[in-house]
């Protein structure tokens, strides 16, 4: 049988079979590509700039923090022999000024002189960033 002997209901339904329906799979599979590669271009191009502002906070954050305890190292008080009491009232108006939660004040051998909180006095231990803990 040939395929002009066929009803020409067949040979539509044939032809769609071999042209049209695969030339329209490998389009559709084209454009869900191409959509698929904006999509991922565009969460990379959000999540970098969301990543950057957070890294340029962090900066600003430290930069901050560093230039507090700078200020904070000039203070006389700190760098002569004063009482723990005298220590302590200038730590609670360094809190004040700088809107701080506590302020503590610790000697080289990491022991707190002063703090500025009832709750900083009352820890028997302090742990520091690198994991060590020193006794009070």
């Amino acid at each position: 049988m040939r395929f002009r002997d066929l009803k020409i209901r067949t040979q539509v339904i044939l032809l769609c079979m071999v042209f049209i329906f695969p030339a329209a799979m490998l389009m559709c599979w084209w454009i869900m590509r191409d959509y698929e590669r904006a999509l991922v271009s565009e969460i990379k191009k959000r999540h970098l700039e969301e990543a950057a502002n957070v890294l340029h906070t962090v900066g600003m954050t430290m930069h901050e923090c560093v230039d507090d305890v700078r200020a904070f190292t000039e203070i006389p008080v700190f760098s002569e022999k004063s009482s723990p009491q005298e220590m302590t009232r200038i730590l609670k108006k360094l809190e004040r000024s700088y809107h701080l939660d506590s302020v503590s004040y610790f000697g080289m051998d990491r022991v707190r002189i002063a703090d500025s909180s009832k709750a900083g006095q009352s820890m028997t231990r302090t742990k520091t960033i690198w994991g060590r803990v020193a006794a009070r």
